[in-house]
């Protein structure tokens, strides 16, 4: 039906947007200041006969309402 992702940010692992935008000083300096209580929401999908339904919409809400559970204090 649909889906999305929660990746967390841990010592020695890149977030997706470090990964597809490697030394790009703006990221860096970013992520610098905000610590490793970063989590970075991708990957929001629902198939064609459940788009408009509103189901994204409870998907990515439903992963911003679980970020306090993952100590998350920052979203990309």
């Amino acid at each position: 039906v649909g889906g999305t992702r929660v990746h967390l940010r841990m010592p020695g692992v890149r977030l997706p947007l470090e990964q597809a935008l490697p030394g790009d000083p703006r990221i860096a300096r970013a992520l610098h200041e905000k610590g490793d209580s970063i989590a970075e929401y991708a990957g929001l999908w629902a198939r064609p006969e459940h788009r408009g339904t509103g189901l994204s919409a409870a998907m990515m809400s439903t992963a911003i309402a679980i970020s306090s559970a993952l100590k998350v204090q920052w979203g990309l």
